[in-house]
């Protein structure tokens, strides 16, 4: 991560997650994007009508699996998967490794 921001309070304004370390940061009306070109942190943060918007690779990503997830035999693995997303259970380590 490149940038950290601590005790930082935004209001009403467009953020990028990616790259960024959020410390104890209060986040009012604003919507935080996630492009997936990057890891980010939220630690310890405030989040009062927020969104989330996702774009670039990230919204890539989820376009693939909505896709798969409608092919009979990809259906279980895919609310496998997002079912470990929405526990918060999902995890870098849960990655297969790509063959060459």
């Amino acid at each position: 991560m490149t940038t950290t921001v601590s005790n930082h309070a935004y209001s009403g304004e467009t953020l990028l997650l990616d790259g960024r370390r959020y410390q104890q940061c209060t986040f009012t009306k604003c919507t935080l994007v996630f492009a997936g070109r990057e890891g980010f942190a939220l630690d310890t943060c405030e989040f009062v009508e927020s969104s989330l918007a996702v774009g670039e690779a990230a919204s890539f990503v989820l376009a693939v699996l909505s896709r798969l997830g409608q092919v009979g035999a990809f259906k279980d693995t895919i609310g496998a998967i997002l079912d470990e997303v929405r526990k918060g259970e999902f995890t870098l380590t849960d990655q297969v490794v790509v063959p060459q």
